[in-house]
Parts: C-alpha cells; structure tokens; sequence
C-alpha cells in the first residue's frame, strides 16, 4: 500500500524504554517494580495534563499525522534555561525504489544550521521512519529495522516498541529504541489555535547496550490533530525540559496562525562557482510574524545533488527589509520585499531575486 501525499509522524531520533534494576525502595514506584518506567509515567503525566476523554473505537493513525506539501512552524521554550526558538518544517513526497516515502525537512534546528530530511513510510500498514538524509553531505542513513510509530488501526493503549541500528550507533556499539503509546483524546489550544479531539500519546526514548539498559530515559506526551499533524510536544528528562507549540502551520489550502501575516516567496539565485562561471540555483523562502516583527528562513539546495549550498535565518521589524545569516556557510543577507517583490543579495557571493505571495 502505498502513501503519497497520505499523513505521517514526525519523530526524529526515536529511541525505546528498557528497564534498569534497582535493589532498593523507588521513590515514586506504583506497581512495586522497584522502577520508575513507563507506568509511572503515565500515571504522572495523565494527572498533570489531565484526559479529556477515553475511546473504544479504532482510529487511522495515518490521518492525525503530517502531510505532505505543507509548512509548519513551531515555538519551542526550553524551561531549563528559559530560552524561545522557533523552528520551520517542510512535507515533501517523493517516489524511492518504488516506495512513496514522505520527507520532513528541518533547515535549521534552535538558531543552528541542521540540515536534515526524516524519511518515513507505510509498510504493511504500520507508519514507519525509515532513517534519515543529511543535507549537508548527502549521506542516508537507514534505520535497520525501521522504527514503528503505529499502524491505521490504532485503540487505547496499544503501545507500539522497537529497538533499531543505524550507523552512528552502530560504531558505539549502541542501539536507537523507542516506545509510543496510545493513550486518550485531548483538546489542545497553541499559539496556531485550538483543536480538538487530538490524539495524545505517550512517548519514551533511549539508547542501550545490547545486552543492558544505557542512558537516561526521557519522557514526552505527543498530541495530533486530525489532517494536520503535530500539534504540540511536552519533553521531559535528565537533561531537557521543553513545551513545542504549533505557531503556524499551511497545510493543503488551509492556514492556522491565529491571524498573523504568513508568506513564501520563491526565485533565482545567481552566482558564481569555483571555475568563475555564473550558476542559477532555486531558493525558498518563508517568513511568518512573531509579536511585533517577523521570522524566517531562506533556503537554497542544489537542483543536481539536493544538499544545502546555502541557507540563513532572517528577521525584519517591518516586514520590507531584511537582514539575516549563517555562520556556518560565513553569509550575511540583506534584501528587501514590496509589492510582493523580492530583491536582494547575499553578500560577496550573490544576488536573489523572486516574486512572492501570501
């Protein structure tokens, strides 16, 4: 079965829940374990958040995930240190091997260049990630076996688990495992706006050893709203606390921004290469207002080789002029947008210009 343009998770990184034992008495053990895991979880956070409702009928999990051909924008606040990012996400499809395989790019990841597609795909009816392309490099990297996040049929408590290789850990001699689990419905309301119904589970991640339990557990309730996707993400562990909101999202013809000025603008960008000869590549684009001024990346990649050759994080305080860059590639951008017109350059390297549109 194929699933072009259908919905999909976005997890990156996902890891499964192992127990550790402990021959002492647990603060915080309900079920006598001598451990806090994934039923104590649950019971915490189900208390914090507090369930709306419970369900007894079979969901398509296909339908509360990503789709492709949209654009979201997330707020993310980091509680350790009282930090704010916001972070863009693009949803591509694209035929591989004769599989529909939906791409969810992040150009950028808290301020800092990440350069990464997550590949996911519909395998025998579960929603799978099936690893991940670096745009920085090229590389790929496959998950073996492919992390399952759930299937088209989906009931309370079905709690799905799997352990994965993939190269990097692979070195360390260490495995990716992670653990969703269903567990009710919830209204959600975000800087993006309120939803209702959405599916919450709770998500626990890791890496071990094969043969023993290796590193921190970290906790998250995930929620999904129907034909959009992620709507909201609290994390929580030994070294990260964090709340990720939706703050925009263009999904299909539909917008949820609570009335703020989104943009995209596409064009040229003209330079010139190592053998002093001018090159036209394609850039993206987008901008959305956050407060009293505006956010946005601007995101050039190869027609031929699909990897970054050069991208920056921009802002304006008038929504005409920008400025932005990127110290990874050494760029500074400036350009300017009136009647929805864009013109500009990236300095000592080239020029941008493109038409844009609301």
């Amino acid at each position: 079965m194929l699933i072009k343009k259908k919905y999909f998770a976005i997890m990156y990184l996902v890891m499964c829940f192992y127990t550790k034992p402990i021959y002492c008495e647990v603060i915080g053990d309900i079920n006598d374990d001598n451990h806090v895991g994934l039923q104590e979880a649950i019971y915490a956070l189900q208390i914090t958040s507090g369930l709306k409702t419970t369900t007894t009928n079979l969901i398509d999990f296909t339908e509360y995930f990503f789709i492709s051909d949209a654009t979201y924008y997330y707020k993310k606040n980091i509680l350790n240190n009282n930090e704010t990012y916001y972070n863009f996400y693009y949803t591509t499809s694209e035929n591989i091997d004769n599989e529909d395989i939906l791409i969810l790019s992040q150009p950028f990841k808290d301020n800092i260049l990440y350069g990464c597609q997550y590949l996911f795909a519909l395998r025998k009816g579960s929603i799978c990630h099936i690893g991940y392309k670096d745009l920085k490099n090229g590389t790929v990297e496959v998950y073996s076996p492919p992390q399952i996040l759930g299937n088209n049929q989906i009931n309370m408590n079905d709690t799905f688990a799997t352990c994965s290789e993939y190269q990097y850990f692979v070195s360390q001699n260490k495995m990716f495992c992670s653990e969703y689990k269903f567990i009710g419905i919830e209204d959600v309301t975000t800087p993006a706006g309120s939803f209702t119904d959405c599916i919450k589970l709770l998500v626990n991640y890791h890496t071990i050893n094969p043969n023993s339990y290796d590193g921190n557990s970290t906790f998250s309730l995930r929620y999904y709203a129907k034909n959009i996707g992620l709507v909201k993400h609290i994390n929580t562990g030994s070294y990260v606390n964090e709340v990720i909101e939706l703050t925009f999202a263009k999904v299909g013809n539909n917008v949820y921004n609570q009335g703020n000025i989104y943009n995209t603008c596409t064009g040229s960008y003209s330079f010139e290469n190592a053998e002093g000869q001018q090159e036209t590549d394609q850039f993206k684009l987008t901008y959305v207002q956050i407060n009293d001024g505006f956010k946005g990346e601007l995101v050039i990649i190869d027609d031929t080789s699909n990897i970054l050759i050069n991208t920056a994080q921009i802002s304006s305080d008038d929504g005409i002029n920008f400025i932005g860059g990127n110290d990874i590639f050494n760029n500074e951008v400036s350009f300017t947008i009136e009647n929805q017109v864009m013109n500009g350059m990236i300095v000592d390297k080239g020029s941008i210009s493109g038409k844009c549109e609301m």
